[in-house]
């Protein structure tokens, strides 16, 4: 992964993270937090990666859809964008107690009223004309029971990293797994740190948990970001933050993904289904 993947995932992409504006000493007590929230049990890395992936190395898909908010600082949340997408991802192990993670996604920003792709949109919280970025992020990662770390091609300049694995919530025959990342990022020339937050959380049933390691888990997932405003919404000195909030499902065929969203990303990223 370089620079030009790593900022899509950290700003673009769904299953990546937002940005978030956040005093370094408030990103200190929030690593802290974290890691004393979510201890890793003996099952927590494999238990995570047949949720969200597969522990052979087989390609398996997501598909995902949700609603793009805004909030002028002092003001209601609002919807502003529709947003759907398709990733592929693969993990397979690296070593003793590790996991080599990739994906690659593609997502659209979308009318809310009509589902359209859009390519202009009048921004209502500042009434200004912009054209949503549309993302395609390939991500690299390694996991392992403790946290996740990027793999990188070569060091990002200002990059401060912490990703944990929440250790399996057990209820009522369901299980839930989930993955926090804590990003902070200095601009070399200003000194400013800005940090970002994502959660997500994928959940499946115990009884597909427990069935033989070689199947399949079927797994749906909950996605949510806090961050700032991102540049292409032109927000300029109005204070506020976005919010992602995402809900997808895990498919074993290309053909079990929504088609339309196949048949775009084939037209305009098909090196998402190479390999």
């Amino acid at each position: 992964m370089n620079r030009r993947e790593l900022w899509p995932m950290l700003g673009g992409g769904a299953l990546g993270a937002a940005l978030l504006a956040a005093p370094a000493s408030e990103a200190a007590g929030a690593d802290a937090a974290a890691g004393a929230a979510n201890p890793a049990g003996p099952d927590t890395l494999e238990t995570h990666v047949r949720m969200r992936a597969h522990p052979d190395g087989r390609p398996l898909y997501w598909a995902y859809a949700g609603t793009f908010y805004g909030q002028i600082s002092g003001q209601r949340t609002v919807p502003l964008l529709a947003i759907e997408g398709i990733s592929i991802n693969r993990c397979e192990p690296a070593g003793a107690g590790v996991y080599a993670y990739s994906l690659r996604e593609a997502g659209w920003f979308k009318d809310l009223a009509t589902g359209q792709v859009l390519d202009e949109w009048l921004n209502p919280l500042s009434g200004r004309v912009v054209k949503p970025k549309h993302y395609y992020s390939p991500q690299r990662q390694r996991f392992t029971a403790e946290k996740t770390e990027p793999v990188l091609d070569r060091p990002f300049p200002g990059l401060e990293w912490t990703g944990y694995l929440g250790a399996p919530q057990r209820f009522a025959g369901s299980v839930w797994s989930s993955e926090e990342l804590l990003v902070r990022t200095t601009n070399p020339d200003t000194g400013a740190a800005r940090v970002q937050t994502s959660l997500l959380t994928l959940h499946a049933t115990a009884a597909d948990l427990a069935r033989t390691p070689k199947r399949v888990v079927p797994t749906t997932m909950a996605y949510q970001t806090l961050a700032s405003w991102v540049p292409w919404m032109d927000m300029r000195d109005i204070p506020g933050v976005i919010s992602w909030r995402l809900f997808g499902k895990k498919v074993e065929r290309v053909e079990d993904l929504p088609q339309h969203i196949v048949a775009r990303t084939r037209k305009l990223h098909p090196q998402l289904f190479e390999g």
